[in-house]
């Protein structure tokens, strides 16, 4: 009986093993290629569309194997932009991108299509406080409406 317990542990084991050694994993370093290529396609387009963004971070970027030809990419970046009248902000952006393999003739000519980049979440963080009226008045500027409640506690 133990012999039986000790093959059939042996047999679980190299089924694992085999598992995880799958040929057609993506190795580590085209995953490490693809972050970096989507990193630059994603700065290259800020800076081109949006030429008045500043401090493009990343702060998270991630690739997973989703199969042997497919693998997702998850992300969080943000710049800095000049908001109209109420000073510099913040955007924060996450997203996702999926890449499908496009095999060539030479393993070494197979190439990465970014087939879909999705946003999920944008956050946006003002530098200083944008100032929100109840009253459906145009907010002045933050330092007009400092002058003003100076001018009236001096009456």
């Amino acid at each position: 009986m133990k012999f039986v317990a000790l093959g059939v542990l042996l047999l679980v084991l190299v089924w694992s093993w085999r598992g995880t050694q799958r040929p057609g994993d993506v190795p580590s370093a085209i995953h490490m290629s693809l972050q970096t290529e989507l990193q630059q396609f994603i700065q290259k387009y800020i800076s081109e569309n949006v030429p008045s963004v500043k401090n493009i971070r990343f702060h998270r970027l991630w690739t997973k194997p989703i199969d042997v030809d497919t693998v997702d990419a998850q992300f969080e970046y943000s710049f800095s932009s000049l908001a109209e009248g109420e000073g510099t902000a913040k955007t924060i952006l996450a997203g996702s991108a999926r890449l499908n393999r496009v095999p060539g003739d030479d393993p070494a000519q197979e190439g990465w299509s970014l087939a879909r980049v999705q946003i999920d979440d944008q956050t946006i963080e003002f530098e200083e406080g944008v100032l929100i009226r109840s009253d459906g008045q145009t907010p002045a500027e933050p330092s007009q409406e400092k002058d003003a409640g100076k001018t009236e506690s001096h009456h």
